[in-house]
C-alpha cells in the first residue's frame, strides 16, 4: 500500500519520509535534504515540473546548492539565480556543515573553496526567495521556493523541506486558479512538446446568438454565455476532454486517444460531451427565447497538438486540417443538433456506442456539401465528408 501511494522511494530517516509522505498526500511540488543538505527525495509534482523522473538525474545524493552543477539540463537555473541561491543559502549550509565541512568538501565541486570562505551564519526556521529558469520546452519561468528547516522529535536538525510555486503569484491569482479543474489542467499539462496526437475534434455554438444580445441586456446576454461556457467546459472535461479556445459563444475541445484509453474512449467522450451539451442547454431558460447549441464532431488523425504559453495566455491548440473541418461541421447544424463524421462515429466500440444509445452499424450518413443551406465556406473545406445526426445520451 505504501508503494502505491507513494510511488517513489523514501528517505530512510523517519521525519525526512514523513515529510516526503506529505508533499505526495498534498500533490505539491517539492523536495527533501538531509541534514547535509544533499537531495534524498523529489515529489512527483515537481518531476512533472522539471521534466526528468529518474533518481540519478535528478541528482539524488547531491548537495543541494551545486545542483546545477551535477545536474545542469534538469536544474535549469540562470547564472544569476544560481549564484543568487549559493549567495543566501550557503551560509546556513556552512553553519549545519561546521563539523563536517571537510569530509563533504570533495563533492563541493567547483564551489569548494567559495564554501570554506563563507561566514557560517545561523539559518532561520523557514525562508524563501525566487528564481529564473526555464520549462522542458525552453520558455522561460519565475518560480519561488520556500525552504522550511525539519528537526528530530528529540532535537537536532533531520533536513529541509523545499516547497516550489509559481513566483510572484500573489494570494487573488492562486484564488483563481483554484477555481480550476484540476483534471484539466493536468491533462494540459502533459502536453508541453506539441506532436501528433490522434484526437477527437468538438466545435460548439450558440444558435441565433445575436437574437438573444438583442433581446437581452448586455449583462443578462453576459450572465447567459458565462453559464452556457462553464456548462459547455464542464461536459468537455467530465468528458475526458480538453477545452480549446473560446471564441464568443462558440467553444472548440479535444478529446486525445492517448489521454482516453485509446481512440475509441477519446471518440465515446466526444460524443458523450455533445449529448451533455445540448441537454444543458436546452435546460437554460432566457428571456430571449429557446438556448441551443449546435455541435460538430470530427476525427482528426494526424493533428499536431500541444500548449502555446505567452505572458498573457495558456492553452493548449491542435492544427490540422481536420480542425477547421470540425468548425465547419458544426455550421452546418441546426435546431441544436449534433453532427458526426463517419470516422467518428465508426471509432466508438459497442460497449460504449450501446451506453450513448448509438448504433454505429445503422447510421445514415449523407454528405456534409448536399445538405440544404450549407454555406459556400463548408463545401469548400468539409464539403466531401460523410455526416450523421445524433442524439446520444449525455
Amino acid at each position: 500500500m505504501e508503494e502505491e501511494r507513494h510511488p517513489h522511494a523514501l528517505p530512510g530517516d523517519p521525519v525526512l519520509a514523513e515529510a516526503a509522505r506529505a508533499l505526495e498526500d498534498g500533490r505539491l511540488a517539492g523536495e527533501v535534504l538531509d541534514a547535509e543538505w544533499r537531495l534524498r527525495y523529489v515529489s512527483s509534482e515537481l518531476r512533472n515540473l522539471v521534466g526528468y523522473h529518474d533518481d540519478t538525474e535528478l541528482g539524488y545524493g547531491a548537495i543541494s546548492t551545486i545542483r546545477v552543477d551535477v545536474a545542469p539540463e534538469v536544474w535549469r537555473l540562470s547564472e544569476e539565480s544560481a549564484r543568487a541561491w549559493w549567495v543566501r543559502e550557503g551560509p546556513y549550509m556552512r553553519h549545519d556543515l561546521g563539523d563536517v565541512g571537510e569530509r563533504i568538501a570533495p563533492d563541493l565541486g567547483s564551489l569548494r573553496g567559495a564554501f570554506g570562505e563563507l561566514e557560517p551564519a545561523e539559518p532561520p526556521v523557514a525562508w524563501a526567495g525566487s528564481f529564473e529558469t526555464t520549462f522542458p520546452d525552453a520558455s522561460p519561468a519565475n518560480v519561488g521556493r520556500l525552504a522550511v528547516r525539519l528537526t528530530h522529535p528529540q532535537g537536532g536538525l533531520a533536513g529541509i523541506l523545499g516547497l516550489y510555486v509559481g513566483g510572484d503569484l500573489r494570494g487573488s491569482v492562486q484564488a483563481m486558479l483554484s477555481r480550476g479543474d484540476d483534471r484539466m489542467f493536468e491533462r494540459m499539462a502533459a502536453l508541453t512538446v506539441p506532436a501528433r496526437r490522434p484526437a477527437a475534434v468538438l466545435f460548439c455554438d450558440l444558435e441565433d446568438s445575436g437574437v438573444h444580445g438583442r433581446k437581452l441586456s448586455s449583462t443578462a446576454y453576459f450572465a447567459m454565455i458565462r453559464d452556457l461556457t462553464t456548462a459547455i467546459d464542464g461536459a468537455v472535461i467530465d468528458g475526458g476532454g480538453i477545452v480549446g479556445r473560446h471564441a464568443g459563444d462558440g467553444v472548440s475541445a479535444f478529446f486525445l486517444a492517448e489521454q482516453c484509453g485509446g481512440e475509441a474512449g477519446a471518440a465515446g467522450g466526444a460524443v458523450r460531451a455533445s449529448g451533455r451539451i445540448r441537454r444543458l442547454a436546452a435546460a437554460m431558460s432566457a428571456e430571449s427565447g429557446a438556448v441551443r447549441v449546435n455541435v460538430g464532431i470530427h476525427w482528426g488523425a494526424t493533428l499536431v497538438i500541444g500548449q502555446i504559453v505567452t505572458g498573457g495566455r495558456l492553452e493548449v491548440t491542435a492544427l490540422g486540417d481536420e480542425v477547421n473541418q470540425a468548425a465547419r461541421i458544426q455550421e452546418a447544424c441546426r435546431g441544436g443538433g449534433t453532427l458526426a463524421t463517419k470516422d467518428v462515429v465508426e471509432r466508438l466500440d459497442p460497449a460504449t456506442a450501446g451506453a450513448l444509445g448509438v448504433d454505429p452499424g445503422e447510421a445514415a450518413y449523407e454528405i456534409l456539401g448536399e445538405i440544404p443551406g450549407v454555406s459556400e465556406k463548408a463545401r469548400r473545406d468539409a464539403g466531401g465528408l460523410a455526416v450523421t445526426a445524433l442524439d446520444p445520451r449525455p
